[in-house]
This record gives C-alpha cells, structure tokens and sequence, in this order.
C-alpha cells in the first residue's frame, strides 16, 4: 500500500513553457498523472517562492531551497510529500456513505417484505407472522475499508474504519403501503498510507487522515403494486464534522539542508442529499422467494472551505477550498430467502448479488493556497476517475421471535473494485408495538 511517487525535477528551475508542457502532458498521458500533479506543484511552489508574496515562516521555507538560493526546488519526495490530496478523501468518505445509507434503508424494506410474507408456517407459529402497524429497530453497523493506490495515481492511498448506529422506525398505512425514517450517527477514522523513505527524507508512519461525525436522517417508503411487484422510494439528509491531518515533510532539492516536518489540522463541516428508488418483483415458491431488482440512488456532498493550523510553525499551512461531489449509480441485482418455521419461531436467512455502476462522480478539483503567500498563488488538487463497475455481495438473517421480537444480522462486501476493499457488519432488533 506504500505510495512512492519521484517528479524528478531536483534542482531544476521549470519557467513558463515547461508549466505549460507538464499540463498538457498530464491531460495527455494519465498513467504519468502523478508524476505531472507533482511537477505542477514544484511549479507552483517556485512561484511562490520567486514572487512576492511569501511571509513569515513560508519565506523562511523558501529560502531553504534550491541548497539556499531561495529558487523554491524542492526535492521529489517533498513534492509528492506537501501535494496536499488529504482534502479530497472527505468527499469520496461522504459519497459512500451516503450511498449506504440510501440502500440502507432499501434493505430494511426487504426484511419487513420477509417478515410480512404469505408463507405457510407451523400451527404453533402462525401467530407470530401477525404484523402490527408500527415497529422500531435499533441498527449498529462497523465497517472497514483500506483503498491502495499506485504510482501513477492522483490520490493517496488510505485505509479506516466506520462505526455507528441508526434507529428506525416504520408504519404500515395500509395492506400495500409501508412509510418509514431512519435517524443516523456515523464515525469515520482513517490514516493515509506513509511515503517510502529516501535519501535525507524521513516520513512520518502516515501523512495524516481524516475523521468525521456524521448525523443523518433517511425517509422511506415501500408501495406493493402487486402482491408479488413493489416500488421503493428513500430521501436522506446528513450533517457531517470532519477534521482533516496533514503529517509531511519539506525538503530542499539538493537535500543538504535538514528536513522540516510539516504538521497541520484543519477543521470544517459539509452536507449530503441522497435520493434512491428502486423495484423489483418477489416469486414465491412455498418457503422459498427469488426476486430480482433494480435501483438507483443520487448522491450530492458539499464541504465547506476551510484554513488549516499550524501546529508546528512550519509556515506550509493551507487554505482549503470548497469540495462538492456528485454521484450517479444503477444496481441490477438478486437476491433470494428462505422461510424456515419452528416451534418457537421463524428463521429466514437471504443471500444478494448486486452489479452496480457509477454514471457521474467524475473527476474533480479543489483549490489550495498557501495562507503566507499573500498573493494568493492557488494550486488545484485533482482526483483520480472512480471505478466505473463492480459488484455488492450480501447476506443476513431474521428470525422472527414471539411477542415481536426480531433480531437481524447483515454482511455485505464490495467486490471487483479496481483499488477499494470495503466490508460491512450491520446487527441489531426490530421490535413491533
């Protein structure tokens, strides 16, 4: 997972036309992308350096370079090191939760589907497949995630873990029509992959990470057009807190001049709105229900802009702009249940298939400046394209208890992603008034 990018561009001082060269040449060939993000960040910190506008502890920094000439080259390491991209993980965080949050709540359709079948169970059971009207649930989910990325890409590479919980509660209007919410808390932590250590450059374990709070609501609602042939439909809104860490390390080109560390923290907020809807039709077959379906779910965040601080004087410190992503994506899916009746319940475990893919989330940018440069030299970060296609494979079981009681456990797994590994736990009890 280790990311290690070279611009080999120690000790040269590019002007105007190779700015120009290296820009056209990272449109061009993007499996050099990485190579030309860093050389258009030693660009852009020679400008810095060269102009007018560095101050306090950023023009000492400058003044480090080029073995003290002050000509703003900085070693490769160091460009690949200070490129901050530790700013676009909050998004691509935020866009996948709110994604699952809004199959989420699709999936909590299919149990009360589950648990409201016409199946044939056992004399001695048959009252306990008598639904009331309204229930609430209480969820806790964990997840792990680890994302690797290559040389040739834009981004860092990171892994992390989310855990939270939902509590829910749903109402069924009439025989054919079910309306429900989902209030949500979420907490993300992850770290960003180290560079490797070279010649006079020492990084830290990792290069930072990101943590976030995120606080959601989801509205849901199911119609059964048929006894066999459903409509889904869900809207979901979430606030999130993040904090943004930049661990990394500034060195000269000519690395004869110690390196100096650069420890950063930033705080801001932002706001996702997700739409999902779907249908699929159900075939029984005694205890046995196959149903294939499709859905789609939009996804918008917003990040707010914010200054990050610098908790070591080291004068690299950032302003952030505004990051806002959107998503698009389509699932063809399957999934099939088994009701099985005994004398003190019913037991009903699912296995699903989804293929899912991804229309928008198109590559993007964010604008960055170093807050001493009081010219306000700006830098754009930029991302990697998404993974177009890949697949969700799931499995949980219900058991459907006297009294109301309805304990469930889910797993689910992200598979055939080109560089994201992502695994899923949700349990929790469903209990009916």
């Amino acid at each position: 997972m280790k990311r290690f990018i070279r611009a080999g561009l120690d000790g040269r001082k590019p002007g105007a036309l190779a700015f120009l060269a290296v820009a056209v040449f990272a449109s061009l060939w993007g499996s050099k992308g990485a190579q030309a993000q860093n050389a258009v960040f030693q660009n852009f910190f020679t400008s810095v350096c060269t102009g007018a506008g560095a101050s306090g502890a950023l023009a000492t920094r400058c003044a480090q370079t080029g073995g003290g000439t002050g000509s703003g080259n900085i070693a490769g390491d160091s460009e690949s090191s200070l490129n901050p991209t530790q700013a676009l993980s909050g998004a691509d965080g935020a866009i996948a939760q709110a994604q699952a949050l809004a199959a989420e709540t699709l999936k909590r359709l299919e149990e009360i589907r589950d648990e409201e079948a016409d199946r044939p169970t056992a004399p001695d059971t048959a009252e306990i497949m008598e639904f009331a009207g309204l229930s609430v649930s209480l969820q806790l989910e964990g997840q792990e995630f680890d994302r690797d990325r290559k040389a040739s890409d834009l981004e860092r590479g990171y892994e992390g873990s989310l855990w939270g919980g939902r509590l829910g509660v749903d109402y069924r209007l009439t025989d054919s029509w079910v309306v429900g919410s989902f209030l949500g808390f979420a907490r993300t932590n992850s770290e960003f992959d180290a560079d490797l250590n070279a010649v006079a450059f020492s990084p830290a374990p990792s290069e930072g990470g990101t943590d976030s709070d995120a606080y959601s609501v989801n509205l849901f609602s199911s119609y059964g057009l048929t006894d066999n042939w459903y409509i889904d439909g869900s809207l979901g809104f979430a606030y999130t807190d993040y904090t943004f860490r930049r661990d990394v390390v500034f060195l000269d080109s000519t690395r004869t001049i110690p390196q100096t560390r650069v420890i950063t923290e930033g705080e801001t907020d932002g706001v996702q709105y997700t739409v999902g809807g779907g249908t699929g039709y159900d075939f029984a077959f005694g205890p046995v229900s196959l149903g294939p379906y499709v859905r789609a779910t939009y996804a918008r965040t917003e990040i707010n802009s914010y200054d990050e601080g610098d908790l070591n004087g080291s004068g690299l410190a950032m302003a952030i702009g505004e990051d806002a992503a959107t998503s698009l994506t389509g699932v063809v899916g399957a999934r099939a249940s088994f009701a099985l009746s005994t004398g003190w319940g019913v037991i009903v475990p699912q296995a699903r298939l989804e293929f899912e893919h991804e229309f928008r989330d198109d590559p993007r940018s964010v604008q960055t400046r170093f807050l001493n440069d009081l010219s306000g030299t700006t830098f754009s970060v930029r991302t990697d394209s998404p993974d177009r296609n890949y697949f969700n494979v799931g499995a949980s079981l219900l058991i459907v208890l006297p009294n109301g009681w309805m304990p469930f456990v889910d797993y689910e797994a992200l598979v055939g992603y080109r560089d994201l590994d992502r695994t899923t736990i949700t349990g929790g009890l469903k209990v009916e008034f």
